[in-house]
């Protein structure tokens, strides 16, 4: 499953930001780890962002940040 949502806080020793999805009632999602090279910039809170969940499970990954973010 795919998901758009905006980061609500950031974890940059483990690459992970926590994510929240104002069309489930603003849900907050756990740990995800963030895709890419270690290069890449980490995203910011309030930062549209693309989420995967493979096999509809919990457990995901921040894909990249949307630019100019999802309207």
């Amino acid at each position: 499953m795919i998901r758009i949502g905006t980061v609500s806080t950031v974890n940059m020793t483990a690459r992970t930001v926590r994510v929240t999805y104002p069309d489930k009632d603003n849900l907050v999602s756990g740990e995800l780890l963030v895709i890419g090279p270690i290069t890449i910039e980490m995203p910011i809170p309030g930062e549209t962002v693309l989420v995967g969940y493979p096999d509809n499970s919990t457990d995901g990954y921040c894909i990249g940040v949307i630019q100019g973010g999802a309207e």
